[in-house]
């Protein structure tokens, strides 16, 4: 990621410090967050763990929400990142949406921050908005169909695959397993002619 895209509250590019204490909140959030469910963490401990005060914790982030979105936005960055480069290289030649869930899957801290149970769902959004801005690129350009049809067909498939990686996920299947049937779920949601 460009260090320059990475912001504070602030919404000014952050200097080498800052973006070294964020990433140290954040690495602190992670590791409480491993072995404690998310609601039972306080600003306090972060920043005790992380080395910093309160007026730092502050600077950075409103609450501890806003701390899980960033680490869910993260993942969901790294997951977009890594199928990028997997498209450009043709390693995979499924649609982008596939390839994504197979990077996802790939990520294990990746599926704890946008498939575990306490999610907020930030992350997911942040890849549904890049994957539907790739799709309708890709459909609008080659299908003739509509904007408006174009969206429904990939809010349909997005939600739909992610909804049994969800499941399988929280049931704990296994993960390749997973793929497979999403796959052949995709296969024919976004082709399909609508």
């Amino acid at each position: 990621m460009n260090p320059t895209v990475i912001k504070a509250k602030t919404c000014k590019p952050l200097d080498r410090r800052a973006r070294r204490t964020r990433q140290a909140i954040k690495e602190s959030f992670s590791a409480l967050a491993a072995n404690r469910p998310l609601p039972d963490l306080t600003v306090k401990e972060v920043m005790e763990r992380a080395g910093v005060n309160r007026a730092t914790f502050y600077a950075h982030f409103s609450n501890i929400e806003d701390l899980e979105r960033a680490m869910e936005t993260d993942a969901a960055e790294r997951v977009i990142e890594r199928t990028m480069r997997m498209r450009e290289s043709e390693e995979h030649r499924e649609g982008d949406l596939a390839v994504a869930l197979v990077c996802l899957l790939d990520d294990r801290d990746a599926c704890r921050w946008l498939l575990g149970p306490q999610s907020l769902g930030t992350g997911k959004a942040v890849l549904a908005d890049h994957l539907r801005q790739r799709y309708l690129q890709q459909i609008l350009a080659t299908d003739g169909m509509t904007e408006l049809r174009a969206r429904r067909l990939f809010d349909y498939a997005f939600e739909g695959a992610f909804g049994v990686l969800l499941r399988c996920h929280g049931q704990g299947a296994d993960p390749r397993e997973t793929l497979s049937v999403i796959r052949n779920l995709l296969t024919g949601a976004l082709t399909f002619p609508w």
